[in-house]
């Protein structure tokens, strides 16, 4: 199977707003609610939340990692044991996309314990679904499995359907490594389907990556370069950085096999700026990868060295 650069689904809440603009204005807005002391605790910390996870997590980690810590003392002052949990699901999430699965693990794993301790199915999701991403990441796809099986019971018993549409969408990305392409389409078929009930834009384009990335893995390249156009059109909408540079890095591969390198290059640089903008792991071991190879193509050996 080859080696493809997968977009991972790796929350059901957290997704970048419609643009810089937008964003901009929810953050003041946000801001302002968790500054103002004289709204409730609970209110305020809705608020900071939503800054860590809607603003920063999927463009800026190391921002939304402080966020989350500022969100995390705050509950601990108060004892507020599910915005804890959240707050360490949050920094959990930021080692994943950066890449630090070692120490997004304990962060998880105690985000975990205390929302089985309150009965919190909600949070219980959210971590099941972020720990199994990482098993996913290392490999160990039977063990992912498990975790999104797991994770999308409780999602269909609380009828969460962003939520269930997520768990759909994993488990499309483990059965893909697995070489279930059938069942793999499937699941994301019912991920896309559920995600348009609630417009969600980032997931459907997550969706259409990942279908993408099965026409790939079958040397399907015009069809799979259709499939990225379509993911890329969408994380554009919404300005997702992550999304639109994980699609810019998948659209040079194909272009580069197709040895339409000058294509390739043009995608993979505005690959490469996403990446070090963000200074996501992921993202720029990904893109000098596949700039290595486009050098390679076009016999320049000292840049692709």
């Amino acid at each position: 199977m080859k080696k493809i650069y997968c977009i991972w689904l790796i929350f059901s809440l957290y997704y970048c707003l419609n643009n810089n603009l937008i964003a901009q204005y929810k953050k003041d807005s946000l801001e302002k609610i968790w500054k103002n002391t004289a709204l409730s605790d609970s209110i305020r910390m809705r608020a900071l939340s939503d800054i860590t996870g809607y603003i920063y997590l999927n463009t800026y980690p190391d921002t939304a990692f402080m966020y989350a810590d500022t969100l995390e003392l705050f509950a601990k002052k108060i004892n507020n044991k599910k915005q804890l949990a959240n707050a360490l699901n949050l920094k959990g999430i930021s080692y994943i996309i950066k890449g630090n699965y070692y120490a997004a693990i304990d962060y998880l794993n105690e985000s975990l314990k205390i929302s089985e301790e309150i009965k919190d199915n909600n949070g219980i999701a959210n971590t099941t679904n972020s720990l199994g991403i990482i098993y996913q990441k290392q490999g160990n796809y039977n063990k992912a499995l498990e975790y999104f099986n797991k994770c999308l019971l409780i999602r269909e018993n609380i009828k969460d359907t962003i939520g269930i549409a997520t768990s759909f969408s994993n488990i499309g990305i483990v059965q893909t490594n697995l070489g279930n392409n059938n069942e793999a389409i499937s699941a994301y078929l019912k991920s896309i389907n559920l995600r348009k009930l609630k417009n969600d834009i980032a997931g459907i384009a997550n969706s259409y990556a990942n279908i993408g990335n099965i026409y790939s893995n079958d040397n399907k390249l015009s069809i799979a370069l259709e499939s990225y156009f379509k993911s890329l059109e969408l994380y554009r909408e919404i300005n997702n950085l992550y999304g639109k540079g994980a699609m810019y890095i998948n659209i040079a591969k194909l272009y580069n096999e197709l040895d339409s390198t000058n294509l390739a290059y043009v995608y993979a640089d505005s690959g490469l700026v996403i990446a070090e903008n963000t200074g996501i792991n992921q993202l720029l071991n990904n893109v000098y990868n596949i700039l290595y190879k486009i050098y390679k193509n076009k016999k320049e050996y000292k840049k692709a060295l």
